[in-house]
C-alpha cells in the first residue's frame, strides 16, 4: 500500500495525507485513499468542473466533492468498494486511476459521463454552467498522465460493447440478449452459454464473465422470463487475473483474440449440462431458485 500511495502522490498536490489533486484544463482530478471500518483499502476518484465550487473556495477535503465519483475495484469504477485487507492489486488500481481520469479533459466529458445518472439537485443545476477556473485551482500541478478525454455516456458505452460482442461472437453462434445489458448467448442443447461484458458505473471499464444458463428458470420464476444472468459466473482471465479493459480497448480488441480469451471460461460453463447440475452449483444466495429447479424433471 505504501508503494501505491507513492504512485498516487506523484499524480498531484497533496491536500492531506490521503487526498491528492491535480488539474487538467478547467477540471480538477482527485484521488482519495482511505480505509473502511474493517481495515479494507478504498481508493476513490473524483472529477470536478469549476461550477461545482464557490468562486472563492479553497480546495480541501471538504470542498472537493463531485457527483462524478467512485471507488476503484476489480471491475472498474463503482459506487462503493473496499479491497479486503492485504488483497489490493496496486498495479491494477494505479492503472485504472490513470485510465479513468484520462477520460476527462473538458467539462463536456463530465456531462457525458453523468448523462442519465442520478445527480443531486445542487450539482444538477451547476452541471451545464461553463464557469471559469476558480483561483485556488492555479495552485494545482498539471496532470502528468495522458488525458485524451472522450468520456462516453453509459448508454453509448453499453451500445459499443453490445456491438463488439455481436461482431466477435456472432460468427460462432452467439446472439445478443434482448435485454439492454451487453450479453451474448448461444444455445447448447437444453442450456445456453452466455458472455457478459459488464460496464462499470461510468462506462469506462469492462470485465468479462462467461456463464451457463437454463431457461427452466423461466418456468419456475416468471420474473426471469426472457432474461439471462450470470448466477454461475466464470471470470475471463488473462495471465491468471480477471481481465479489465477500457471500453476502447475492448472495442478495438481483435475478434479472434476475444474468442480466444473467452474460450476457457466457456469450457467451464459447458460442464453444466442440465438444470439439475445448474441447481447443484448455485450458491446459497439462489437457494429458492435451486429448490424450484429440482422439481422439474431433466429432459433427455
Amino acid at each position: 500500500m505504501k508503494a501505491l500511495k507513492t504512485r498516487i502522490a506523484a499524480l498531484g498536490k497533496a491536500l492531506s495525507k490521503s487526498v491528492y489533486a491535480c488539474r487538467h484544463g478547467d477540471l480538477v482530478h482527485t484521488v482519495m485513499i482511505n480505509k473502511d471500518r474493517y481495515g479494507g483499502d478504498m481508493v476513490s476518484v473524483l472529477v470536478s468542473i469549476p461550477a461545482f465550487f464557490d468562486a472563492n473556495a479553497a480546495l480541501s477535503v471538504e470542498t472537493l466533492q463531485s457527483p462524478l465519483a467512485g471507488d476503484i475495484s476489480p471491475r472498474g469504477v463503482v459506487g462503493t468498494y473496499a479491497w479486503e485487507k492485504g488483497t489490493i492489486d496496486e498495479d491494477l488500481v494505479a492503472k485504472t486511476v490513470a485510465e479513468f481520469l484520462g477520460l476527462f479533459a473538458t467539462p463536456a466529458d463530465v456531462r457525458n459521463a453523468l448523462a442519465g445518472q442520478f445527480v443531486y439537485p445542487y450539482y444538477e443545476s451547476r452541471l451545464p454552467i461553463d464557469a471559469p477556473p476558480i483561483p485556488a485551482m492555479s495552485d494545482l500541478s498539471e496532470a502528468n498522465y495522458p488525458v485524451a478525454g472522450g468520456a462516453r455516456t453509459l448508454e453509448s458505452a453499453r451500445a459499443a460493447a453490445r456491438d463488439k460482442l455481436q461482431t466477435a461472437l456472432g460468427e460462432v453462434g452467439f446472439k445478443l440478449s434482448p435485454e439492454s445489458d451487453a450479453i451474448a448467448v448461444r444455445p447448447r442443447g437444453h442450456m445456453f452459454d452466455g458472455v457478459r461484458a459488464l460496464l462499470d458505473n461510468y462506462g469506462s471499464h469492462i470485465p468479462l464473465t462467461c456463464f451457463p444458463w437454463t431457461t427452466a428458470i423461466w418456468q419456475v420464476d416468471k420474473r426471469w422470463k426472457g432474461s439471462y444472468f450470470p448466477m454461475l459466473p466464470f471470470d475471463v482471465l488473462a495471465s491468471g487475473k480477471p481481465v479489465l479493459f477500457t471500453v476502447d480497448e475492448f472495442v478495438n480488441l481483435g475478434n479472434d483474440k476475444l474468442r480466444e480469451l473467452v474460450a476457457p471460461a466457456l469450457e467451464l460453463a459447458a460442464q453444466i449440462q442440465n438444470h439439475h447440475q445448474f441447481a447443484d452449483a448455485l450458491s446459497s444466495d439462489w437457494g429458492r431458485v435451486a429448490e424450484s429447479l429440482y422439481r422439474l424433471a431433466v429432459k433427455e
